[in-house]
Parts: C-alpha cells; sequence; structure tokens
C-alpha cells in the first residue's frame, strides 16, 4: 500500500489508484475522503457505470472531474444516434500483463454494452448472463436496437452483427479474449486476468490487490486485501 500525506492526514492506498500523484493529492485536500472512497469503490462495484447513472447519493462532479484529472478513473465518451455519454471505467484496468490496445478494447466494449443495459430501447437485463451466453455459443441478441446501437464495436471487429428475421439483429463473437476481459471486469475483478503460468491463486492475488482501495487506516486497507485473499484461498484448497 502506499502512504500519501495531506495537511497532516496520512491515506493508504492501492498502488495502482492513480497515476499523478500531485493531482490526487490536490483531490483528497480539498475533499472530505468519505466522499472520495464512496466513489471509488462505487466505481469497483460498477466499472463502466455512464456518469448520468451515478448513485446521486455519492455524485459529485468536481470529484469525478479530479479522478479524472490523477488518472483513477478514464472516462469512456460514446455517441450513438446523437446522444453523447461518459462511461466511468477504473483505470487500474492497466496492467503490465497487457498492451493498450487490448486495454483500450475492453474499455470500449464494457461502455457499450453499458449503454445497451441502460438506454437501448430493448435493454439488456442482464449483461453478466448476456456475455457468457456470447462466450459459450459464439452468438447472442436477437433484437432491432443491435442493428443499430453497436457500429463501434463492429469497426473494432470486437463482435459481427447480422440480421436474423424483419429488422431483428443478432452478435456473432469476432474477438472472444475482448469479450472474456469484458465479463471478467463485470463480475467485480476491477483488473483483467487472462491465462498465463501464474497460477489461481497468484492470478486472483493481483485481482484482489488492484481494487481501487483508499483508507485513512492502513490496517484496514491490509485487513481488506488479507480477508479478501483469505477467502480467495480456502476456495482453491
Amino acid at each position: 500500500m502506499s502512504p500519501i500525506t495531506v495537511k497532516n492526514n496520512t491515506y493508504y492506498s492501492s498502488p495502482k489508484i492513480y497515476k499523478n500523484e500531485s493531482q490526487f493529492k490536490s483531490l483528497l485536500s480539498n475533499s472530505t475522503y468519505d466522499s472520495v472512497s464512496d466513489i471509488l469503490e462505487y466505481l469497483n462495484e460498477n466499472p463502466g457505470v455512464p456518469i448520468r447513472g451515478l448513485d446521486p447519493r455519492i455524485y459529485n462532479p468536481n470529484i469525478i472531474n479530479g479522478l479524472t484529472l490523477a488518472g483513477a478513473i478514464d472516462p469512456i465518451e460514446l455517441s450513438i444516434k446523437g446522444s453523447s455519454t461518459e462511461y466511468l471505467v477504473p483505470s487500474n484496468l492497466n496492467s503490465d500483463r497487457y498492451d493498450q490496445d487490448h486495454l483500450d478494447l475492453v474499455k470500449k466494449t464494457l461502455a457499450n454494452f453499458r449503454f445497451g443495459e441502460n438506454y437501448a430501447k430493448w435493454k439488456l437485463n442482464d449483461l453478466t448472463r448476456f456475455l457468457e451466453s456470447l462466450l459459450d455459443r459464439g452468438y447472442a441478441g436477437n433484437a432491432t436496437p443491435i442493428g443499430t446501437d453497436y457500429k463501434n464495436l463492429e469497426l473494432a471487429g470486437i463482435v459481427r452483427v447480422s440480421p436474423v428475421s424483419g429488422d431483428k439483429h443478432r452478435f456473432w463473437m469476432q474477438k472472444k479474449d475482448v469479450i472474456q476481459d469484458t465479463l471478467n471486469v463485470l463480475k467485480g475483478s476491477a483488473s483483467v486476468i487472462k491465462n498465463n503460468p501464474n497460477t489461481q491463486l497468484q492470478q486472483m492475488r493481483n485481482s484482489v490487490v488492484s481494487r481501487m482501495i483508499l483508507s485513512n487506516n492502513k490496517n484496514d486497507t491490509i485487513s481488506d486485501v488479507t480477508n479478501a485473499l483469505r477467502k480467495v484461498q480456502r476456495g482453491i484448497n
């Protein structure tokens, strides 16, 4: 955990929580600890949430802007049918296990499907199950908006869209690794996991430690990670 001292107060954060320390310190010096940590935790649990969909009890445009300047979140702007919205993705998806192009595709995919979940004429009721189905079968969906609302994903080669009947369309998976990593993020990993020589426990350790953790108590922060790792280890053994 990385200590940060602001106005004689010491905070502890996950080492991947921000990219610009001076901007992050500036944010903490001008905001309450609770207001910043509440938004970070909300984004851990709801990666890719549209900015208009943030819980109004914690939404604060100044903090969102501060976290963006500090590099803690990456707003992904999508324009679909003339309507533009930003989707908030934790920047700690960035990992030395991935090239940036791949991560950009994961973020774009997450944002596009969040659009479908929140704003499409026929909404995706369970995004996690939808992506699981797409991965299992290689195709998913039977709806009109699929033919018009996902041009960004088609152009990026992540999915192919084809007509089914009438004006209804279907997704065909083209980049399985991108869809899989998008699903991993949705399931709460807050970091992308991919098959590699690491053991399952080490993969989960990377995932847990990559969560955006901010605390004003070092022991609490370490305890959060330690308890999570113990749960993971019990599940593996």
